[in-house]
């Protein structure tokens, strides 16, 4: 994320050196975001972040665990979904691994966008359904969809599916994503300059 935004001052801890991008802002800015525009306030504000690229996650979850790390945010993918169409749905390595990281860590909670491919699908015999890549499977985290806002959550029929958020369930039959929320249009910073937001929408938000 850029750490010299208005909205992260103070709230970005370097774990990894990189370039920042209008994700990693957007994202870190939903977390901990301070709120001098209020519509851009993170839903922990006084919390902090510390960052890394998306290499090398599994050693640095587990030592991050560890040293007593509570919570980590991973909105990303290992590849496309229509690149490996036998891998949505499948429990496989990548999955287990996370698993293992979780079970070792029983304080540790790792959240996972479920991915944007429900358009995207090579499969039309999934119907829509059976599109999480990868980690998003894993059994012992929090994979996260998204659907439209809404006005009234009491009313099921308000609820609506995102027309891009990957859906379960998986092939062992288990369902995921384990929960949704309104993750289209979201309003955060990005990191074309100290005081800029953008709209954006996907799973990651």
């Amino acid at each position: 994320p850029l750490k010299t935004h208005v909205e992260l001052l103070d709230r970005i801890i370097i774990g990894e050196t990189s370039l920042s991008s209008d994700h990693a802002t957007h994202t870190a800015c939903t977390m901990v975001g301070l709120g001098n525009n209020l519509k851009a306030k993170g839903m922990a504000p006084k919390s902090k972040v510390k960052v890394y690229t998306s290499a090398n996650d599994n050693v640095e979850m587990a030592l991050f665990a560890m040293e007593g790390g509570i919570l980590s945010n991973h909105s990303y993918t290992r590849a496309r979904g229509n690149d490996f169409p036998y891998l949505l749905g499948a429990y496989d390595h990548l999955a287990a691994d996370w698993d293992q990281i979780a079970y070792h860590a029983p304080y540790y909670l790792i959240v996972k966008s479920a991915g944007n491919l429900l358009n995207e699908s090579p499969d039309i015999s999934k119907s829509g359904y059976d599109l999480l890549f990868r980690n998003s499977c894993s059994k012992n985290i929090l994979t996260v969809g998204s659907i439209a806002d809404i006005a009234n959550s009491s009313i099921p029929n308000n609820i609506t599916l995102s027309h891009f958020s990957s859906t379960g369930p998986t092939d062992d039959w288990r369902i995921k994503p384990d929960i949704v929320t309104n993750g289209q249009f979201l309003f955060s910073a990005n990191d074309d300059h100290n005081q800029s937001y953008q709209e954006s929408s996907g799973t990651s938000m």
